[in-house]
């Protein structure tokens, strides 16, 4: 049987019911018990984008197209997929062939910021939540942001302060959330 337990700001150990000296010891200091059998796996839920800009073109000229993002994206899917992330509870929004811009899969600033708050709402003590984010960023903002990330529709950037609200600001102090940003800055 084994116990997880927490102390001080989030440092984890694992005790093995042969090791009940460590395990009085954990109890002592005011560490918080809770038997790894006993809760259900925590939920996993993912959030992916990827984004090639086809057809688009930066303001003082030149392609904005980015190559790889989607064969990206179906990757970090097969591999969230290989270590426990149930398939329905993966969400990819990306600018493929077929998808419509009215669809809720492109990643324009909209479907984006609903898919972020979709991803971490009601997020619980010890669930976990992946974004990966294969696009564009930009540099410091006008309005004071030090950084954004473009969807597809590119004149509306999706500040710094955007992602504290939807990504951050949601969280628990146990709950989990990894972020990838697999970007390339035009500043």
């Amino acid at each position: 049987m084994c116990f997880g337990f927490r102390r001080g700001l989030g440092q984890a150990v694992n005790i093995f019911q042969s090791n009940v000296p460590a395990l009085t010891d954990a109890l002592r200091s005011g560490a918080h018990l809770w038997p790894a059998y006993c809760s259900p796996a925590p939920r996993r839920k993912a959030l992916l984008i990827g984004i090639r800009y086809t057809r688009l073109e930066w303001p003082g000229g030149g392609s904005m197209e980015l190559m790889g993002t989607h064969n990206d994206v179906e990757r970090w899917r097969d591999d969230l997929i290989r270590s426990g992330y149930p398939k329905e509870d993966i969400r990819i929004l990306w600018d493929k062939e077929g998808i419509s811009p009215d669809s809720r899969d492109y990643p324009n600033r909209k479907n984006i910021l609903r898919e972020m708050r979709v991803l971490t709402a009601g997020i619980k003590d010890f669930q976990r939540r992946f974004l990966v984010f294969c696009g564009h960023r930009k540099g410091r903002l006008p309005d004071g942001s030090d950084s954004a990330i473009l969807g597809i529709d590119v004149q509306n950037p999706i500040s710094d302060k955007d992602l504290d609200v939807c990504l951050l600001d949601p969280l628990t102090k146990w709950s989990h959330l990894t972020v990838s940003l697999v970007s390339l800055s035009n500043v």
